[in-house]
């Protein structure tokens, strides 16, 4: 579901980054600290009656923000990436997750316990494109590895809100579990 943001004329204090542009850190004393969340990714922008609506990346984002940083502005987000190659985002529970992971660019899931506390929503073959833990900069699945992705989970496990985001893949491989 989209989400519109008003953005006030001048600085709003948010930080971009990625491909898909996504909200990495909002500064809390940003003008739109209580409507944007990191995670979140800027599929639009509209500015007076112009509309872009295909923004490729963070930095040409950006630019467009700067260029018009003396009109109010209006950002369109959605909490998936807009591309339709994710499949899902999942809210995990706290403690283990139970599935075992292997690669870097990309990271794919190729086992799932049976006792998994998120073993009905993934499968082995799915791509780990991000994982967000609140208040930190999310991984990016593309530039992580797994080994990366085990630690950060493991060093995170009783934090609520911890969110992977999925995309599907090719075939799976063994590797360590996350």
């Amino acid at each position: 579901m989209s989400q519109r943001v008003t953005l006030p004329p001048g600085n709003i204090s948010i930080l971009f980054n990625g491909s898909l542009p996504f909200v990495e850190k909002v500064n809390p004393n940003s003008l739109v600290y209580t409507q944007v969340r990191v995670g979140q990714y800027a599929t639009e922008l509209i500015v007076g009656d112009l509309e872009y609506t295909s923004v490729a990346s963070a930095e040409e984002l950006v630019g467009l923000l700067i260029k018009h940083a003396e009109s109010e502005r209006t950002l369109v987000m959605e909490n998936v990436p807009p591309s339709g190659s994710v499949t899902k985002s999942i809210v995990l529970p706290t403690g283990r997750i139970g599935v075992t992971c292997q690669g870097h660019n990309p990271t794919t899931i190729i086992n799932v316990d049976p006792d998994s506390p998120i073993a009905e929503a993934v499968k082995g073959g799915q791509i780990l494109y991000r994982l967000i833990i609140p208040g930190k900069s999310p991984l990016e699945g593309k530039a992580t590895t797994a080994k990366e992705f085990v630690d950060t989970l493991g060093q995170n496990t009783n934090v609520d809100g911890r969110t992977l985001v999925l995309s599907e893949a090719g075939p799976a491989v063994p590797g360590p579990p996350c």
